[in-house]
């Protein structure tokens, strides 16, 4: 089985704000490792509006929790999220 990954964030956007939970990759740093970038698979879910979560076994590595009144929506918070985590999400399995 291959993986293809996708950046395509509004793809991804509108799969999860229709229910779906999304498998995906994400890069962290280790900094007691000397600044480590360390990749962790994370699954995106959409919980309500304004609680998209991103993260696994109970860590989040990001997300979007509320709207913080800087005029970017919910779907312009995500994409700008999933950039800063560098994260590649598996659209589908061949």
């Amino acid at each position: 089985m291959s993986y293809k990954f996708s950046t395509d964030y509004e793809s991804l956007y509108e799969k999860v704000n229709n229910g779906m939970e999304v498998a995906a990759f994400v890069d962290f740093t280790r900094p007691e490792i000397h600044d480590l970038i360390c990749r962790d698979v994370c699954a995106i879910k959409k919980r309500k509006d304004w609680d998209i979560s991103i993260g696994v076994r109970g860590y989040s590595y990001g997300g979007v929790y509320y709207n913080n009144e800087d005029g970017r929506g919910e779907k312009e918070q995500f994409i700008d999220e999933c950039k800063r985590l560098n994260l590649k999400w598996i659209p589908e399995c061949n």
